[in-house]
This record gives structure tokens, C-alpha cells and sequence, in this order.
């Protein structure tokens, strides 16, 4: 399976786990900055590293801009996971410093398979906004809306399309919007530079629908998101 979204792009837990989860992910990502103490990357180094940063970025998004019916998605995923590993690397390094650094990062791990890499790709892009680049809150979103998709929560800012069901095999796959928890204000959503309104056109535009609403959200059970997680978010 896998999902689609778009960028201004079912394991159930216990509440138990969801806390310790995120304490060892914090732990983790500390540990890559503090304890491990990384090698300091600066001069050409780091600008080499920035630009290989910048360079997997684009070609992340160009994995994901031809014909959704065309895509190997295979071949995108391993080159998802070279570069996810590279990228990591380059963390350890101590070689993503900048706010556009940090969004580049985000973005690799956005794409990732797991529900580490979500919350990853959450914090990094938390970063990369708190350092003056506003579109990382924008990949915040999403990654925030991939972390709950993951775990069979409803999203709250509507950004991820996951195949419906009876369309994959077929000559055309359509895609619907994962549900969306009707609590969360829209203020927040506009915040980040998002409406919902906005992700529903997107939707009908990615289906190649100019004016069909029957396919939009999923017809699929999910969990209301938990709360404290994503902090001053929800």
C-alpha cells in the first residue's frame, strides 16, 4: 500500500506504548545531536552535504510527479531507502544545520515506511520552521497526517490520499482522502497554509475529476487522534 500527498505531498497501539514510543524517539533523535557527540561538519563539507541534501530532495519529488499510474513504486521505494540511510549519515555527522537543511531532511523521512520515520520527519520539520523557514510547518502537516494514517487514526489537516481499494490493478487507480477528524479547526489548518476545501479540489484534480465528490474521503473506521502528542498542535 501506499500513499499519496501533496506539498504546498494499520498498526494499532496502546496509549502505554504511544508514550514510551515517543520518549525513546525523542531520546533517539537527542542522542544524534548530545551524547553521540557527531563530528562537526562546517566550511566545504557541510557545503557539499547541504547540496547533496538539497539534490535528494529534488529527486524525491521527481520520483512523484509523473502519472500516478505509471509509477514503479518498487524502484521509488528503494530509492526512498537510500536515501533515507544517507540522510541519516549526514545527521550523524552533525551536517544538517540550516532551516532549509532541516526541510530537506523532512521531507526524505516524510517518505518513509515506518512510524518512526513520520514522527522524525515531524520533528525535523518542527525545526526547520522554528528556524524561520515557514514551509516547514507546511511538511509538518504532513507528517503529522502520515504518523496518524499509520496507527489507523483520522488525519487533522487532510493532506494524505491513500488507492481506493477496488480501482488498484486497474488501468486507472483513483485515490481518497484519508477521514479527517471534524474537531480540529480549520484555523490551524490555515496556520500552516492548508484549507480543507483546498485538499479536497487537489483530490478530485489528482483523479482527473473536475466535479465528481463521490470518491473523496475513505469509507474506512478510524480512532479519534490522540491528544499531547504534537504539542500546541493538538
Amino acid at each position: 500500500m501506499y500513499f499519496y500527498s501533496i506539498r504546498p505531498r494499520h498498526v494499532y497501539i496502546s496509549s502505554t506504548f504511544l508514550v514510551l514510543f515517543l520518549i525513546s524517539a525523542c531520546a533517539d533523535i537527542a542522542a544524534t545531536t548530545s551524547s553521540n557527540k557527531p563530528l562537526i561538519c562546517s566550511g566545504n563539507p557541510y557545503k557539499q552535504a547541504s547540496a547533496e541534501l538539497a539534490q535528494m530532495a529534488v529527486e524525491d519529488q521527481s520520483d512523484r510527479t509523473e502519472d500516478q499510474n505509471n509509477i514503479d513504486w518498487e524502484k521509488v521505494s528503494d530509492r526512498d531507502r537510500e536515501r533515507r540511510q544517507k540522510t541519516q549519515s549526514l545527521l550523524d555527522r552533525g551536517c544538517v544545520q540550516s532551516a532549509k537543511d532541516y526541510d530537506n531532511v523532512a521531507l526524505i523521512f516524510q517518505h518513509g515506511i515506518t512510524i518512526e520515520d513520520y514522527y522524525q520527519a515531524y520533528i525535523l520539520s518542527k525545526k526547520s520552521g522554528d528556524l524561520g523557514n515557514l514551509d516547514g510547518y507546511s511538511l509538518m502537516a504532513l507528517a503529522i497526517d502520515r504518523y496518524l494514517l499509520n496507527q489507523g487514526y483520522a488525519q487533522l489537516y487532510g493532506s494524505q490520499a491513500v488507492p481506493i481499494k477496488e480501482t488498484l490493478g486497474s488501468n486507472e487507480i483513483l485515490f481518497c482522502l484519508w477521514p479527517v477528524w471534524p474537531d480540529f479547526p480549520e484555523e490551524k489548518r490555515q496556520a500552516v497554509g492548508i484549507s480543507l476545501a483546498e485538499k479536497e479540489a487537489w483530490l478530485m484534480r489528482l483523479n482527473n475529476q473536475a466535479d465528481n465528490t463521490k470518491h473523496i474521503y475513505c469509507d474506512v473506521p478510524v480512532k479519534m487522534p490522540p491528544k499531547g502528542i504534537f504539542e500546541n498542535i493538538w
